[in-house]
C-alpha cells in the first residue's frame, strides 16, 4: 500500500495535475496529449483506484484523487464529460458525454452516501467540502437517504420501503461522538460498526453524531 501511495503522489509516475495516467510518467512510451491507453487518464482507472483506497481505508489519498478526479470531470460547475483526458492539461478527448460519467453517480451512491451494501448497513465516505449528499428513488432496501454535515453535527435520514435495523461504519465520516438513532444511543463493536441495540426495525431512521 505505501508503494502504491508514493506512485500515486510522485509526478515521475502516476501524480500527474491531472491523474491518474494510464503508463508512468518516466515511461519511455508514456503519450499524454493523444487517444490511447499510453498515458492519458480515463474515469474508469480514477473510479477504481479511488473505490480500492476507500476499501483500504485511506481516506486522505482517496479523498484527494476525487478531487483531482472532479476538476477533470466538472469545470466551472459545468460537466466537462469526456471519454478521456490528457493527464498534464486536463483537456477532454475522445467522445463527449461518454458512457464512463455514470460510474461518477455510483461513486456518489455506493460510496460516499454509502448504499448497496448488505440490508440496514450504510457504509458512507464524505470527502471534504462535499457536506451535503441526497438521493431519492433508490431501489432495494433503501428508497431515500440524507446526510448533512455541519462543523459541530452531522445528520443521516433515512427511508425505507419497510422497517430496518439499521447500521453504520463511520471510520469514513471523520471522527464521531454520541451516535445516536431515532434517539436511541448506538454501540459502537470491535470492529468499527455501530448498531442500535434490541431489534426494533424502522422505516425511517434519523441518525446524528457530534463532530470531534
Amino acid at each position: 500500500m505505501l508503494a502504491c501511495l508514493k506512485a500515486l503522489a510522485s509526478p515521475e509516475v502516476f501524480g500527474t495535475a491531472f491523474p491518474i495516467p494510464t503508463l508512468s510518467a518516466s515511461n519511455p512510451d508514456y503519450a499524454p496529449h493523444g487517444w490511447g491507453w499510453n498515458g492519458p487518464a480515463w474515469l474508469q482507472v480514477n473510479y477504481f483506484a479511488i473505490t480500492g483506497l476507500l476499501s483500504a481505508r485511506q481516506y486522505e489519498a482517496a479523498f484527494r484523487l476525487w478531487e483531482q478526479t472532479r476538476a477533470l470531470c466538472i469545470r466551472d460547475g459545468e460537466p466537462h464529460s469526456y471519454e478521456l483526458y490528457d493527464p498534464e492539461l486536463g483537456t477532454g478527448m475522445g467522445c463527449p458525454d461518454y458512457s464512463w460519467q455514470a460510474m461518477i453517480c455510483h461513486l456518489l451512491i455506493r460510496h460516499f452516501a454509502g448504499v448497496g451494501h448488505r440490508e440496514g448497513e450504510l457504509i458512507p465516505a464524505l470527502p471534504p467540502g462535499l457536506d451535503h449528499i441526497h438521493l431519492s428513488n433508490l431501489p432495494g432496501w433503501l428508497c431515500e437517504i440524507e446526510i448533512r454535515r455541519t462543523p459541530e453535527r452531522l445528520y443521516i435520514h433515512t427511508k425505507h420501503p419497510r422497517p430496518v435495523l439499521v447500521s453504520l461504519y463511520a471510520a469514513g465520516l471523520g471522527g464521531l461522538n454520541a451516535l445516536t438513532a431515532n434517539g436511541i444511543a448506538m454501540e459502537t463493536g470491535a470492529d468499527g460498526i455501530c448498531t442500535v441495540p434490541g431489534d426494533a426495525a424502522a422505516p425511517e431512521w434519523e441518525v446524528m453524531g457530534v463532530c470531534r
